[in-house]
C-alpha cells in the first residue's frame, strides 16, 4: 500500500477484522502511522471485543462485510479461507459478491490472501483452497490489474493485489 501511495493519508478497511490484529499491528508499526483504519466483521461479538480492547475509538469497528464509506484499500486477511459450505461454486460466488462490494468502495484497490492448491476445493476442515492463477484471471476480468505475491516460507498461500488501472495518486 505504501508503494502505491507514497505519501499522505491512506484509508484502510480491514474486512473480516476478527479480533483486530491488523489494527494492533498498525498501531505498533511506525511505518503505518499515516494509515487510517476501520475494521469490519459480520460477527457482532468480535466487533464488540474490538471496540472494548483495541485502544481505538469504538467507531473504528463496524458490523458488516464491506466498507460503509470510500476507502483507499480494502484488505482481507484470511477472510475467505474459512468456508461455511462444502459447495465450491456457492462459496466462490459468495466470495466474489463480497469482493465486488468492497471494490465499489475502494478507490485504489483490494488486497487479499488465499490458500492455494492445484485444484480448487473446500477441505474436510472447511478451508477454501483455490487455483490461484484461475482466481487471478477472474479478478482481472471482473476488477482489473491483479498481481500475485508469493512468499517462499508460505508455499500454500498467495496474496492478490487488485488495483484500478487508471489510479493517478
Amino acid at each position: 500500500m505504501s508503494a502505491l501511495v507514497p505519501s499522505g493519508i491512506v484509508k484502510i478497511a480491514d474486512i473480516g477484522c476478527g479480533y483486530g490484529s491488523l489494527a494492533g499491528y498498525m498501531r505498533e508499526t511506525p511505518n503505518c502511522s499515516r494509515f487510517v483504519y476501520t475494521g469490519y466483521d459480520i460477527n457482532p461479538t468480535l466487533i464488540a471485543a474490538c471496540q472494548q480492547y483495541s485502544h481505538l475509538p469504538s467507531k473504528s469497528f463496524v458490523i458488516g462485510d464491506c466498507p460503509t464509506e470510500l476507502v483507499d484499500f480494502s484488505v482481507m486477511s484470511g477472510t475467505y479461507n474459512m468456508a461455511v459450505t462444502k459447495d465450491l461454486i456457492h462459496w466462490e460466488r459468495y466470495m466474489f459478491r463480497c469482493l465486488a462490494k468492497c471494490w465499489d468502495q475502494s478507490r485504489i484497490g483490494m488486497i487479499f490472501n488465499v490458500l492455494v492448491a492445484d485444484k480448487s476445493h473446500i477441505s474436510d476442515g472447511m478451508l477454501y483452497h483455490c487455483e490461484v492463477d484461475k482466481l487471478r484471471r477472474r479478478c482481472i476480468k471482473q476488477f482489473g490489474t491483479t498481481r500475485i505475491i508469493r512468499e517462499r516460507s508460505l508455499p500454500r498461500d498467495a496474496t492478490l493485489v487488485v488495483t484500478r488501472q487508471k489510479f493517478s495518486g
